[in-house]
């Protein structure tokens, strides 16, 4: 499948390295700042209620598939981080909902990855 961002489209099934052309300096620049401040820890969230991966499953027709989708794209996410940052001794991964008037964020411990890492 496909789906689109900012008027391009992209592969569902894209490495998780591609960006189309025209974000490739914004790529090199995020890269270039997370390098010099060497990220020992990550904090991923994705949220109930987006409207972007609410509209993408509309539009697949998979309205019940939003919350998948969302955890696997963390989990490519996830991926990119530990090939760009190898020295990254956690990435933690949540899930974040309402429940009633607060806004719960819930670990999702199957995606997180916590590692001991030998400083050079």
């Amino acid at each position: 499948g496909r789906f689109g961002f900012g008027g391009d489209e992209v592969e569902e099934d894209a490495r998780p390295l591609d960006v189309p052309e025209k974000f490739e300096p914004a790529k090199r620049a995020v890269i270039e700042v997370l390098k010099r401040h060497s990220p020992r820890r990550v904090i991923l969230i994705a949220h109930g209620d987006c409207l972007l991966y609410d509209v993408v499953g509309a539009w697949n027709n998979q309205p019940g598939e939003v919350e998948n989708r969302q955890k696997a794209d963390l989990a490519r996410a996830r991926e990119v981080i530990r090939t760009w940052f190898p020295k990254t001794q956690a990435i933690e991964i949540y899930y974040a909902g309402k429940r009633g008037d607060t806004l719960a964020f819930n670990p999702l411990p199957d995606l997180t990855i916590l590692q001991e890492v030998t400083n050079d």
